[in-house]
């Protein structure tokens, strides 16, 4: 039990050395192992040993046909990039830490306090924090400026909540402290060991033979900030790393992407196949050597000389590795860096968008590595208070003794100034009595208004002040009230804190009028009525306020039981004398925390139930439109609440997760039993009322089948621009239908709705038999609800549709009690509300709104897919291009081993040449223009289409791979038969291999230029500046010159071919060829099999088209207006169009 805790000797520096200081370091290097730590951080990534090896290799002549700096160089450019910046995020970190450690607090020292560096402090230190200053240390409290030992602590650094909080000094030790010194402070603190736990901490303090409990009430935790307290003096407990604040501090986790997990894949397949490759060259280059092949004579006597010790094998391993090198291309090593780099861009360009953001919140990404896969979502889990609500309560309603009350009928009640002496009104007084006693709300008074960590406390505290009960202030044994003029004191004995698992806060004070011992409790209702003394209720009241209960819930407002009960003082005595003891058991024992819950319990039962009260919090702005497009996308969105069935049901309407058509089956069972049953119970309903559906719509279709085609034919004397109109109407609506292709059922699986509450949540979870009846269910369902969840319950949902479903989930929240939730999913959403930035911190994402997941989703995610997936393939693409046709050449150089292309090119390809185009495609390019309205509103049914698209995986590889390998061929092929027709230059030279390799370098640059600006879909100045001055003009004039006069192989070759018809007519003629025949499969594709992105384009299109006609002189508008076409017209359209849709699909079945 004892190494669970830690014993701090007050006083005593010497006694306490084995804790460590305060100075904290973030900073993962210093100076002496910077280099090393680093560069063996760099190679853990296999990529990176990949081109250590290739560059090792490289360096051996025997093998490596290239100068060992053209492997060398780009290795040492990547990881001097890696290094520096490296470097430059421990510097800053360095800083940080620095300014942080030397910031200045008061230690009390030969009587006084004075002035030390924040890192100087250690514990069992008495330490002076003043107001307005940050806390150095996690400390207990001694003693504070207010006589009451009472002091207010601002936490926003530690859980974004700004409302201030009230902590306590222990009453003996702040009364000690007024008279004496506090050097003559002995003792010792026994405590729970570091933790992260913020909202709990338990520990023993032992001064002068007498024991103190310390509780999370008597700790100010390092980070937070004294607010409306002149001066506190505290005890440190934890130094630096130590501190809470740094243990919640976790490590970003690393998560991967289907992109990623695909190209690591690809690059295994690519590797074998280099190695096939090097391995039929090595046997190749092994035959052509084995002299009892060509007569006892190797064939190439000048390649092979007869007096050559190596025999066949060792040549042929030696060709291998040779060969290993020339094609080290196909694995390029730019393109790590450059996908790093592209990420950091994306993200750059995201936190730049205006339409993200909200006034002074921003909008933030916290991982750069997994932004394509916002564009693959396929459920969304998310928060209602404060995520899908404003999180801004106000007292709408309220139910005394069964009657329900109005904010209006509660006013004219309270009409008499002396309401404390009616008799008639005693069960009014006690229900506000309770609402201002019961509560962790306080007053700041430099505001003068009312703050608290629940916005539900201060909306009621709020409400009862307007109707004449004022809450003052209240202290470590003693609350102060007011009604109307008459003020009233309370003594504070104490209180039991809300929690998730408890789901109620109580409260124990002394009446000091009648020296009466009272206990209010307010919770949830489902905990609340269970803990009633129902022989003191008459039947009537109760069931009257059950039916408000219900009304209440079904309005969506937030409902809340009070009540409350007498208590013998000999029995508290009793019950107090054994707390205490308990008490003292956690501090040794903190697993003994339990006991201490269940002792409290016992004094919350044979409750009197005083009333309820019902808050309002109102939608988000464009919540339901949000949601709408959400489903129109094909996304499935659950609300994971731990509000009752009956208002996340009515909040589900509201925000359009569920609508009056929707089938919506309730399990709210308590045994397990009973809850396999009804699942079982709601799948045969839905697979019975899908065959019903099916019957039900062929018989309809059928039947309405020959009067919409006879309808279609009489519209055919319509003048030419109407049928222009009409036929972009259907085109539209025959794409939606489209849309649903392979998935028919999608809209009859959508009409239900599952909403699952309390028990059945945890059955649900540790049931496998209920699992597997739920995971039938759920895909067939357009929404899940589930009710009275625990933060660990949503967690644990969401990764069971994870795990099971194997599909994309996003999780979003706004409270600390959506961390574990927002942490299981793949992608986590924070939102900045008023319950801190808990939520914000542990995402991957954060915004201020729900409605900016709109445009993360449906603009950011799926550009940064697509480009992201375009970017890859293209990048395979130019380097199959351009290493196959080293392959090609081996056949035709004896397999010598020869390079085909001279160092200088080789090395540039990748790193300057070719790097900035498929850079500023993945960062900018965009493939429609999101700010016109009507490409707007078809942004859900594009992002639809678009998820279920592998836009890089084997198959898109696969495609882009043969390419390469075709246009390669091309390159090769074409040019060198050109270059058999010898024409002498002006200089006398002939063309050679190095006139062959420098076309084929021009050819394949030039198709990678063409093809990139092809598939480019916007064209503004920072695509001529990346195409032209970074990608063309750096290759030709600039580099290709500049390196002319820094080689030597190929000295002044330059300025022959660039004087020479036949090295621009090849590759004039190869890369023309290629243009020619991409655009031709672009416009076949666009025109036989087009995407949904050609279909919006072109209905776009045909709309701009027809506008334009209707301006012209002389044309009806009377003719294009929404009157020539009713509603019931387009339904008819719509008609046939799905039936006939169907009918293809019933054939298909």
């Amino acid at each position: 039990m004892q190494q669970e805790s830690r014993k701090i000797i007050i006083n005593r520096r010497d006694l306490n050395i084995l804790f460590p200081s305060n100075a904290i370091k973030t900073s993962k290097y210093n100076v002496l192992n910077f280099f090393p730590k680093a560069i063996l951080l760099q190679f853990m990534r296999i990529a990176n040993i990949y081109f250590l090896v290739t560059a090792v290799l490289q360096s051996i002549p025997l093998i490596s046909p290239l100068a060992p700096f053209s492997a060398i160089s780009p290795l040492v450019f990547v990881l001097a990039v890696s290094l520096f910046r490296e470097m430059l995020e421990d510097y800053r970190k360095h800083r940080n830490d620095d300014m942080i450690n030397e910031q200045v607090a008061l230690l009390y020292n030969n009587y006084v306090f004075q002035k030390i560096q924040w890192k100087e402090i250690r514990v069992g230190d008495i330490v002076q924090v003043l107001e307005d200053f940050t806390i150095p240390a996690d400390l207990c409290i001694i003693r504070t400026s207010d006589e009451n030992g009472q002091c207010f602590l601002e936490t926003s650094n530690l859980d974004g909540e700004r409302n201030l909080k009230t902590k306590y000094a222990i009453t003996e030790i702040q009364e000690q402290m007024t008279l004496k010194k506090f050097s003559d402070l002995t003792g010792e603190l026994q405590c729970d060991k570091p933790n992260n736990r913020i909202h709990k901490f338990q520990g023993m303090l032992s001064v002068d033979l007498k024991q103190f409990p310390i509780s999370n009430n008597n700790i100010l935790l390092r980070g937070t900030t004294i607010k409306n307290t002149k001066w506190v003096v505290g005890l440190v407990v934890y130094t630096g790393h130590d501190c809470k604040i740094i243990k919640n501090q976790g490590k970003l986790r690393y998560k991967t992407t289907h992109i990623e997990r695909a190209l690591n894949i690809i690059v295994i397949v690519i590797l074998i196949l280099q190695a096939g490759a090097c391995i039929a060259l090595a046997f190749f280059t092994a035959y052509n050597y084995n002299p009892l092949n060509f007569e006892g004579k190797p064939q190439f006597i000048y390649i092979y000389p007869e007096k050559e010790k190596n025999g066949p094998v060792v040549t042929g391993v030696i060709s291998y590795f040779s060969n290993f090198l020339l094609l080290n291309s196909m694995v390029p090593i730019s393109l790590i860096i450059s996908l790093e780099t592209l990420k950091y861009l994306q993200t750059t360009w995201m936190e730049f968008d205006e339409q993200m953001q909200n006034e002074n919140q921003p909008f933030r990404v916290l991982n750069t590595m997994i932004h394509e896969e916002l564009g693959k979502i396929e459920y969304v889990f998310t928060d209602k208070t404060g995520t899908l609500t404003s999180n801004n309560m106000e007292f709408r309603q309220c139910c005394i003794k069964g009657i329900a009350y109005s904010d209006q009928d509660l006013r004219e009640i309270f009409q008499c100034d002396n309401i404390l002496n009616d008799l008639e009104l005693e069960k009014y007084i006690n229900f506000f009595l309770c609402i201002i006693i019961c509560h962790n709300v306080i007053v700041d008074e430099k505001l003068n208004e009312f703050q608290g960590s629940s916005p539900d406390e201060v909306a009621l505290v709020k409400a009862a002040y307007e109707h004449g009960f004022k809450f003052l202030k209240k202290t470590n044994n003693s609350i102060f009230i007011k009604v109307r003029e008459q003020l009233l004191v309370y003594e504070y004995i104490c209180e039991f804190e809300f929690s998730s698992d408890r789901k109620r806060m109580s409260i124990v004070v002394k009446d000091m009028q009648t020296e009466q011992l009272l206990l209010f409790c307010k919770g949830a209702d489902n905990i609340i009525w269970r803990r009633l003394d129902m022989k003191k209720h008459q039947e009537q009241e109760l069931r009257m306020t059950q039916v408000n209960l219900k009304k209440y819930s079904k309005d969506g407002l937030r409902t809340l039981c009070l009540s409350y009960k007498q208590i013998d003082e000999i029995q508290f005595q009793d019950w107090q004398k054994q707390y205490r003891a308990i008490q003292n058991e956690v501090a040794i024992d903190p697993e003994t925390t339990n006991k201490l819950r269940e002792h409290e319990s016992i004094l919350e039962h044979e409750l009197l139930l005083l009333g309820i009260t019902a808050l309002e919090d109102k939608l988000q702005e464009d919540v339901p439109e949000v949601i709408k497009s959400l489903h129109d996308a094909g996304i499935k969105v659950w609300m994971l609440t731990g509000d009752k069935m009956e208002t996340a049901e009515n909040i589900g309407y509201l925000c359009h997760l569920i609508d009056h058509s929707t089938k919506c089956f309730r399990v709210n069972q308590e045994d397990q039993e009973s809850i396999l049953m009804r699942f079982k119970k709601i799948n045969r309903s839905i697979l019975t009322y899908e065959k019903i559906t099916k019957k039900t719509n062929k018989v309809k279709k059928n039947q309405q089948f020959q009067q919409q085609l006879q309808w279609l034919r009489e519209q055919s004397s319509i003048n030419s621009q109407i049928r222009s109109v009409h036929k972009m109407k259907i085109n539209q609506m025959s794409i939606k239908s489209d849309t649903s292709d392979n998935r028919s059922q999608k809209e009859i699986k959508r009409t239900f709705a599952l909403i699952v509450e309390g028990d059945s949540i945890y059955y649900l979870l540790h049931s496998k038999q209920i699992q597997e009846e739920f995971l039938k269910i759920i895909p067939k369902c357009r929404t899940v609800i589930c009710c009275r969840s625990t933060p660990n319950q949503k967690a644990e949902i969401v990764g069971l549709i994870k795990k099971n479903l194997k599909t994309i989930t996003l999780a979003i929240g706004d409270g600390g009690n959506d961390v574990s939730m927002i942490q299981e999913s793949h992608i986590g959403v924070g939102i900045l509300g008023k319950e801190g930035n808990q939520a914000a911190m542990n995402s991957d994402y954060f915004f201020c709104q729900f409605k900016h997941l709109w445009r993360l989703l449906f603009v950011h995610g799926r550009w940064n897919l697509y480009r992201t997936s375009y970017f890859v393939n293209y990048f395979f693409f130019k380097n199959i291009l351009f290493t196959f046709q080293q392959f090609y050449f081996a056949f035709f150089n004896a397999f010598s081993s020869q390079s085909f292309y001279e160092d200088g090119y080789l090395l540039n390809f990748n790193t300057l040449i070719t790097a900035v185009a498929p850079v500023y495609y993945g960062v900018f390019d965009q493939d429609l223009d999101v700010q016109d309205e009507y490409i707007k509103s078809q942004l859900p049914r594009v992002y639809g289409e678009f998820k279920y698209h592998k836009l890089f995986g084997r198959r898109a590889f696969a495609k882009w791979y043969v390419s390469g390998l075709l246009c390669s061929g091309l390159v090769f092929f074409v040019t060198k038969q050109i270059y058999l027709i010898q024409v002498n230059s002006e200089s006398g030279r002939v063309d050679g291999l190095w006139q062959l390799s420098i076309s084929c370098y021009w050819s394949s640059v030039f198709i990678v230029f063409m093809v990139i600006i092809s598939d480019s879909n916007q064209f503004t100045w920072i695509t001529f500046l990346s195409y032209g001055p970074l990608s063309i003009l750096a290759f030709f004039p600039i580099f290709t010159l500049a390196w002319n006069e820094f080689q030597s192989e190929t000295k002044h070759y330059a300025y022959d071919w660039l004087g020479n018809a036949k090295f621009f007519i090849v590759v004039i003629l190869i890369v023309g060829t290629v243009f020619i025949f991409k655009r031709v499969i672009n416009i076949w594709q666009q025109l036989e099999y087009p995407t949904v992105i050609d279909k919006v384009r072109k209905e776009k299109e045909e709309m701009n088209n027809v506008m334009e006609q209707s301006q012209q002189p002389g044309s009806s508008r009377q003719e294009l207006s929404d009157l020539e076409f009713p509603m019931s017209i387009e339904n008819q359209i719509q008609g046939v169009y799905n039936l006939q849709h169907n009918m293809g699909q019933q054939r298909d079945m």
